[in-house]
């Protein structure tokens, strides 16, 4: 399941919500080596990830005690208010980082 975060023509929705109900350690470095361009991308334009396959790597993350994982997930907080308002219900609805939006996110 790892590989296929780099293998081209694969749903990384799919995988990534995989990965992040299983919070499998192993699959860290593909995780956080599929986020990081995501995340630069997001950075400068807040709706660069029209399909929100960011979710559930941010789902994934929040699960993983590693360094860099966490750098990643305060980088995403700084920008995530920015993102279109179906991204950040989900975000409510899939990450225990962003639950406390689920009321506010629900009126938007």
């Amino acid at each position: 399941m790892i590989e296929c975060l780099s293998r081209k023509g694969t749903d990384k929705g799919y995988v990534l919500w995989a990965l992040a109900a299983v919070g499998d350690p192993l699959a860290c470095e593909a995780v956080i080596t599929w986020f990081e361009p995501v995340l630069r991308k997001l950075e400068k334009n807040p709706e660069a990830d029209p399909r929100g396959n960011a979710i559930f790597a941010i789902a994934y993350l929040e699960q993983i005690t590693a360094p860099k994982a966490a750098d990643l997930l305060q980088r995403f907080q700084k920008i995530a208010e920015s993102l279109p308002p179906p991204t950040r219900r989900d975000l409510a609805d899939h990450t225990r980082l962003f639950s406390s939006w689920k009321q506010s996110t629900n009126n938007a």
